[in-house]
């Protein structure tokens, strides 16, 4: 149990510049507590971060002063107002925040994020980052314990970006060092490379994931079982990483053989929980990724029928892509994400009388986002439309299997075919609702015996095992009335479910083109 402090409830503590009244604590942890005070100057809230006197402060003061060139407002971080010295504490005084996010969530009883939802708090966490960037700065520490919301009720999802005690300058030689929070950490981090401000950008990934299925996407309980997920459902960092990597040894070995990769996965025995338990101290506890590959996200949750939000889901995809790549030189940087679809919602041009359009706008008004003109934004794509049009303008040949996906072939605009699709699709998958359910109610009644059928059947087995034995000498006509047979309710489910599966690849291959430039 953690030492308590000298400070109480109710005590004051003074600065040079004011006397804050402690009300309340909030928060407790290994640095010290934070409490809600009142600055008795001004009569404001605060949020005052008392520290332990053993704790070394120092660094978190030099970031917070670093910190002082960037606009709170403008670029979403906690607005630091002083530090002091009082009763052998270091004091920190902030202003005063609504909660975090995981905090949300439980509110919510751990139901995810829409992605209306989600789109404010990447666009305001995206400035975050691109201001720390300017300034050299990583922030290390992303979670959503550290993403505070500013007023829920007044201004939904406004959030501002919290707790620098374990940022670094990108100057910082941090080759080894184990940063960011276990089951959101880079790969560059487990392999032991370099670090850089694209280990946040991966952290920012990983908190986009947590918001839309409310479950972390790797494990975070043991390194190797995160980094087999990474692998599994990004795929494998690239040979000359592994090869740079201090730890890579840890998780991958050579392959001696020239027909495959230079390194690949380690494939550790299993081991039982205590055996586990007894050579790292640590209970295991079980954990599965929710998904396999990141475009199931476009079809996790329930159906949906409507274009808008299908596009909607398949940019948030592209936009995770670009954030979780395994190469942090090939990962996405703050100012060219801001400039993604996802964000600027270019992909909603057409559609503004979309509902789900609609609510969409409304919640990016707390970025400062107004479509008062009926216009979405297109900043930082009007370069990619008008070279997209002069490639439109001129001639080029006819690709068969991409005819559908571009609309090209016979001048009939994509919107045409993803209508033709929706309709079949719709119509389909009703069908195969209905037989499947017409197939459950006829294995109930076929289950279900008659009292004739129960008190034959001694004679009905014997009579089984007599038709076994002249099985191959049966009548053709006996085969084909039997082949005319309509087959088995289990046959006809795995068929009908074969058919669905093939439409759902059809409907995300749709997409996949449009976006491939940002992944």
């Amino acid at each position: 149990m953690m030492e308590r402090s000298e400070v109480q409830q109710n005590d004051t503590l003074c600065s040079r510049r004011s006397r804050y009244l402690i009300m309340e604590f909030t928060g407790e942890g290994g640095f010290g507590k934070v409490a809600r005070a009142v600055d008795l100057i001004t009569s404001q809230d605060v949020a005052l971060k008392i520290l332990k006197k053993e704790t070394p402060s120092e660094r978190e003061i030099m970031m917070l002063d670093a910190l002082r060139a960037l606009d709170p407002v403008k670029k979403n971080v906690v607005h630091f107002f002083e530090k002091f010295q009082d009763q052998g504490h270091t004091c920190l005084v902030f202003e005063k925040l609504d909660m975090n996010l995981f905090t949300l969530l439980e509110q919510r009883q751990w139901e995810h994020l829409t992605l209306n939802e989600i789109r404010p708090i990447a666009h305001q966490l995206l400035t975050a980052l691109d201001g720390l960037k300017s300034l050299g700065m990583v922030h290390a520490d992303l979670k959503l314990d550290n993403i505070m919301l500013v007023n829920h009720l007044s201004e939904p999802f406004r959030v501002k970006l919290i707790d620098f005690g374990l940022s670094f300058m990108s100057s910082e030689d941090k080759l080894g060092k184990k940063v960011q929070p276990a089951g959101s950490r880079a790969p560059e981090v487990s392999l032991g490379l370099p670090l850089s401000e694209a280990i946040d950008m991966w952290g920012l990934g990983c908190i986009l994931f947590y918001l839309y299925l409310a479950r972390r996407p790797f494990a975070k309980h043991c390194q190797y079982r995160a980094m087999k997920g990474i692998v599994e459902m990004l795929g494998q960092p690239a040979d000359h990483l592994l090869h740079a990597g201090r730890f890579t040894e840890g998780f991958f070995k050579k392959n001696h053989k020239e027909d495959g990769p230079v390194w690949r996965m380690k494939v550790f025995l299993p081991m039982t929980p205590r055996e586990y338990q007894r050579g790292t101290g640590v209970k295991p506890k079980k954990w599965m990724s929710p998904i396999k590959r990141l475009n199931e996200l476009i079809t996790l949750h329930p159906w949906i029928w409507r274009f808008a939000e299908l596009e909607d889901r398949t940019a948030f995809v592209s936009l995770l892509k670009s954030l979780l790549h395994t190469d942090p030189e090939e990962r996405i940087t703050p100012a060219r994400a801001l400039t993604h679809p996802f964000l600027t919602m270019v992909h909603l041009l057409n559609q503004t009388d979309s509902l789900h359009v609609t609510d969409a706008l409304d919640k990016m008004r707390v970025v400062g986002f107004d479509d008062s003109d009926g216009d979405l934004c297109t900043g930082g794509v009007a370069e990619e439309e008008s070279s997209d049009e002069e490639a439109a303008a001129a001639p080029r040949p006819v690709d068969t299997d991409s005819a559908v996906q571009d609309g090209v072939g016979n001048g009939r605009h994509p919107i045409f075919y993803f209508f033709i699709f929706s309709v079949l699709y719709i119509f389909l998958t009703l069908q195969i609702k209905t037989e499947l359910r017409v197939d459950g109610a006829s294995e109930e009644e076929s289950a279900t015996p008659s009292a004739n059928t129960t008190a034959a059947a001694g004679g009905l087995c014997s009579v089984a095992e007599d038709s076994a034995v002249g099985q191959h000498g049966a009548d053709p006509a006996d085969q084909t009335l039997t082949s005319d047979r309509s087959p088995p309710a289990t046959v006809k489910k795995e068929r009908l479910r074969d058919v669905k599966k093939f439409l759902d690849r059809v409907r995300s291959a749709m997409f996949r083109r449009k976006y491939s430039k940002h992944e």
